[in-house]
């Protein structure tokens, strides 16, 4: 499991006109390019990998993100967290995560039982 900050690329940053996005995002970039080259790292070993950050998040659509996803042939799979107990304060959270993985990794039933241990450890 490689996570990596969603802050610098959430949709409600990105609303905000009062912030320097494009600086804030630079130093998220860091981080982004380091998880997608662990993600090489395990890939070229014959390891698998998953990267998690929220559905939302303007990473998905960072180009060194799309060509590693386009160049590996990955499924992306999302979730709701409420769909795995995840509760706040006022009761259940919709927290869209996404999760992609290689393809040659069986893991429907594998994925559903890594999403509810995500969930669990992200309380």
């Amino acid at each position: 499991m490689i996570a990596f900050p969603c802050g610098p690329w959430g949709p409600l940053l990105r609303l905000n006109p009062r912030v320097n996005l494009h600086e804030i995002q630079a130093e998220g970039e860091v981080l982004l390019k380091f998880a997608l080259e662990l993600a090489a790292i395990q890939a070229d070993g014959g390891g698998h990998y998953l990267l998690k950050n929220p559905q939302p998040s303007g990473a998905w659509k960072h180009p060194e993100m799309a060509k590693v996803l386009d160049e590996h042939d990955h499924r992306l799979a999302c979730f709701h967290q409420c769909r795995f107990g995840l509760r706040g304060n006022i009761g259940l959270h919709q927290r869209p995560r996404k999760l992609p993985r290689p393809v040659g990794l069986q893991a429907d039933f594998w994925m559903e039982s890594l999403a509810l241990a995500i969930m669990l450890t992200s309380r």
